[in-house]
């Protein structure tokens, strides 16, 4: 009895190390950009307001806008290309648009808002040559050209499997052009 128990526990021991082995099998499964609550925030930088979905402002702020590129599969997604909007025009909301497309895997876009609340009204204006690509740490992989603020966007290249980074950009809310003051006449 006991050579059979041996017997058994040593087919066990070669059987296990098999099974781990073939959970890899979905390393091939494609990969997707997470959508959802807290892909795409604003922080005020001026007021020290930490990142939310939506923030206060006063003229002559600086802003920060930050989305989550988080693929959770297992397989790369490849050709992304993301791009943002910020709203125009003089308003008291100003909503920016994210939106990030790829290639292949598991759907093809995500979008998301983000909004500032202003007082009173003010536009609110890209900072050219602020666009970057960080990793999950906040390392800078790389600079972004302007050409995330257009239409067509900018690309970011790949994103692997199980990772996230984030596209960041700052904005500015205007500042008004001070009125001289008036001198009386002599």
């Amino acid at each position: 009895m006991k050579v059979q128990y041996l017997a058994l526990r040593a087919a066990a021991a070669v059987i296990v190390p098999a099974a781990g082995i073939a959970a890899p099998v979905f390393a091939d499964s494609p990969g997707q950009i997470e959508s959802g609550t807290g892909v795409y925030l604003v922080k005020n930088l001026t007021q020290k307001i930490p990142y939310a979905a939506s923030v206060k402002a006063n003229a002559c702020d600086e802003l920060q806008y930050s989305a989550r590129l988080h693929n959770p599969g297992y397989g790369q997604i490849t050709n992304v290309i993301a791009s943002a909007t910020l709203g125009s025009g003089s308003t008291t909301t100003n909503t920016s648009n994210f939106n990030v497309t790829w290639s292949n895997g598991i759907g093809s876009g995500v979008s998301a808002s983000a909004n500032v609340t202003l007082n009173p009204a003010q536009s609110v204006s890209y900072e050219n040559g602020s666009a970057e690509l960080l990793d999950v740490d906040g390392n800078v992989l790389k600079n972004l050209p302007d050409s995330i603020m257009t239409n067509g966007g900018t690309k970011l290249g790949g994103l692997n499997g199980s990772t996230t980074e984030y596209v960041i950009f700052k904005a500015k809310v205007n500042c008004p052009t001070p009125t001289p003051p008036v001198t009386p006449p002599a």
